[in-house]
């Protein structure tokens, strides 16, 4: 590897991609370090965490507040000291959504054929649900075949009648197989961008490829290693969350899932301790208790 070729990954590996907030990496690290079990962490040790990602010490206090607004965060305080711990909920919710991104494509399960078909209705005078009841389809993984039809592979009209009944938008819900005649118009697989779930693949492979080597040798840096990992899983979760999961029938045999979790892995578990150094240097600093109380996850 050539001297200019390793300064331009250093540079990559030392900087926050723009997609990734510093809101939406300060929860990240949260989960992935155990923060449950530091205790109340003083607000100084996370803005200097948040520095080694480029966020300036204005942006850091910025994002640690609108985390603790969240409910995520307690603070505390101990004469002009601030701290924060994780609360009981936030607790809850990461280890959730933590374990559901871990989980995301391990394996290709079972799938009967059908699908769950959603058909609703919403007046013109309650427009203004349209927008929010489309943000929970989004959310369980449906796409519109039409504007008031959508569709998902999996069986979750339980989840889909609850939401419409929680924002208050009638609906019907099918679970049925679709048949293809040669009067055949719409084809469910086609409601997903499945083109755009590809791109975010092969970016994550562009991005994060090129680091396996150098950690497999060894010359990735103690602050590399923590801003590395955290991008690592960010970036994970955010496929994660808008990859439409479909069976393994209905993608394309080269699908490219398999091998970015599989670079995922390789890098999120052997970059851990390196990582966990770094973070245990920067918060003691501040807290040696709380340093020592931090651990790595593993699967």
């Amino acid at each position: 590897m050539t001297e200019e070729h390793g300064e331009s990954l250093s540079t990559a590996a030392t900087r926050a991609p723009s997609r990734l907030s510093s809101q939406r990496l300060l929860v990240t690290m949260l989960a992935d370090y155990n923060f449950a079990l530091a205790g109340a962490v003083p607000s100084a040790a996370i803005v200097e965490l948040l520095g080694e990602f480029g966020i300036s010490s204005a942006g850091a206090r910025v994002a640690l507040s609108r985390v603790a607004k969240s409910g995520m965060l307690v603070q505390s305080r101990s004469g002009r000291k601030t701290a924060y711990s994780l609360s009981e909920h936030g607790h809850e919710a990461r280890e959730k959504r933590l374990k559901g991104y871990l989980d995301f494509g391990a394996v290709d399960r079972e799938w009967d054929g059908r699908w769950t078909i959603v058909v609703f209705s919403i007046p013109e005078e309650d427009k203004g649900l349209r927008p929010r009841f489309r943000r929970e389809l989004e959310r369980l993984r449906f796409a519109p075949l039409t504007d008031a039809v959508w569709l998902q592979p999996n069986d979750c009209g339980r989840e889909i009648a609850s939401a419409g009944a929680e924002v208050g938008v009638g609906l019907a819900v099918v679970r049925a197989e679709f048949q293809h005649t040669e009067y055949s118009r719409l084809s469910p697989v086609d409601a997903f961008d499945l083109p755009a779930v590809r791109a975010r693949y092969e970016e994550y492979l562009d991005e994060f490829g090129p680091w396996v080597e150098r950690m497999r040798a060894g010359q990735i840096a103690p602050n590399h290693a923590l801003v590395l990992r955290t991008n690592v899983l960010a970036s994970w979760s955010e496929i994660a969350r808008t990859d439409p999961d479909l069976p393994a029938e209905l993608l394309p045999e080269d699908w490219p899932r398999t091998r970015t979790r599989e670079l995922f892995f390789e890098l999120w578990e052997g970059l851990g301790q390196i990582a966990l150094h770094r973070l245990r240097e920067i918060v003691g600093r501040h807290d040696n208790g709380a340093a020592q109380r931090l651990s790595v996850r593993i699967r």
